[in-house]
């Protein structure tokens, strides 16, 4: 039986979602007994921790004092935060790039030319949140106009408890904006505060601004007025990953050092970035259109019927702004929720395909395999971890 400390707090569904990553671990027939204790992100170690004589550690760790009080015990230690690294403690986080690119892709998607980004200026997760938001929109030949402001304070409750205590610096950034426009915060709670502003102030979401937060914390984006879009992260895989490690570790396994990134899993679409911003009527209905409906097995002449337009209009239309055709936007949005389906969900490949718009699951196989590079088996266990690719 390996006993294993673990200071992850549970105020945050993020670390609540880590812990429910190394439990699954440690059910799949591993002899772990943890030691678990109430806390935030930023308490101290107890001093029971010692007095226990642990194995391993998982921890969340946010500042020096707690790193050296880890390293003191010299066991093995895994780092869930990776915010400043530690000799030989391997630490995971999320990957700071996919999410920029999921969150360009998702507003672009929606026809936003016009893209912000507002975090807490001078913490480092969420400056490099904002400069991979700003890289990738330099690459597709767009600016990303991004909240600037002294920073303020160095630890992120901080900032989180005071983040509106400037509200007039930051309407007044709003304000100043182009619309309509995209808008990335560096996380939920961000995200909340320019609601409330949008919403104290008369400025329209998603219609003049649509809002995208990150974690996707089931509590806070309900609580959004409107409800929130938020970037789910894959914070239970981390857990479970995290765990393996470490019980390779307390084998007396060696491992790497360095910074293990996990991509997010999916945009959760709310009603706070629930917009389509084409300039084009037709073309946003059309969009519209085939987002609800692509899974019931409509044809490109049922958009053009649904829209009155021709099909070489339609099909000029999506080349334009979107650099593909409407038939393969139907597909895209099937293979869509085919993925979401295959993650979330055991249902059996047939049913999948059926619930996506394919009447035969070769069918369905054969697009998926063209479009993702994988046959759905494959991404279905990538994604769970229930087996090796």
């Amino acid at each position: 039986m390996k006993k294993v400390v673990l200071l992850i707090e549970t105020s945050r569904s993020s670390g609540r979602s880590i812990l429910q990553g190394i439990i699954r671990f440690a059910r799949e027939g591993h002899f772990w007994s943890f030691s678990h204790q109430e806390r935030s992100l930023y308490d101290p170690v107890d001093a029971s921790v010692r007095q226990w004589k642990p194995d391993g550690i998982i921890a969340r760790i946010e500042n020096q004092r707690q790193a050296n009080q880890l390293l003191a015990l010299k066991v093995p230690i895994i780092d869930m935060l990776g915010w400043f690294p530690l000799k030989k403690v391997p630490s995971f986080g999320n990957d700071r790039e996919k999410i920029s690119q999921m969150a360009y892709q998702h507003f672009k998607e929606n026809g936003f030319k016009h893209f912000a980004y507002c975090g807490y200026p001078g913490l480092d997760f969420s400056d490099r949140r904002g400069e991979y938001f700003q890289n990738i929109a330099k690459q597709d030949g767009k600016k990303i106009h991004v909240f600037l402001d002294t920073p303020r304070y160095s630890r992120l409750i901080d900032h989180e408890m005071k983040g509106l205590s400037h509200e007039k610096l930051i309407l007044r950034w709003l304000r100043s904006l182009p619309k309509p426009i995209g808008l990335l915060a560096c996380n939920d709670l961000r995200a909340q505060q320019i609601l409330m502003l949008c919403e104290i102030n008369g400025l329209l979401v998603p219609e003049e601004i649509a809002v995208l937060g990150v974690d996707n914390d089931p509590i806070l984006t309900a609580l959004c007025s409107p409800t929130l879009s938020s970037i789910e992260l894959n914070n239970e895989l981390m857990g479970f990953e995290a765990a393996k490690l470490l019980q390779q570790m307390m084998l007396g396994e060696k491992a790497s050092y360095e910074k293990r990134l996990i991509p997010p899993q999916k945009v959760v679409c709310r009603c706070s970035s629930d917009v389509y911003a084409f300039e084009n009527y037709d073309l946003a209905l059309a969009k519209r259109f085939i987002q609800s409906s692509a899974c019931s097995r409509i044809s490109v002449s049922d958009v053009c019927n649904h829209v009155n337009v021709s099909a070489s209009t339609l099909k000029r239309l999506f080349h334009d702004q979107l650099r593909r055709s409407p038939k393969a936007e139907i597909l895209r949005v099937q293979i869509e929720t085919a993925k979401e389906l295959l993650g979330t969900t055991t249902l059996s490949l047939k049913e999948i395909a059926l619930r996506t718009g394919f009447l035969h699951p070769e069918a369905f196989g054969k697009r998926f395999r063209k479009v993702t590079g994988m046959t759905p088996g494959t991404y279905r266990r990538m994604v769970q971890d229930v087996a090796e690719e």
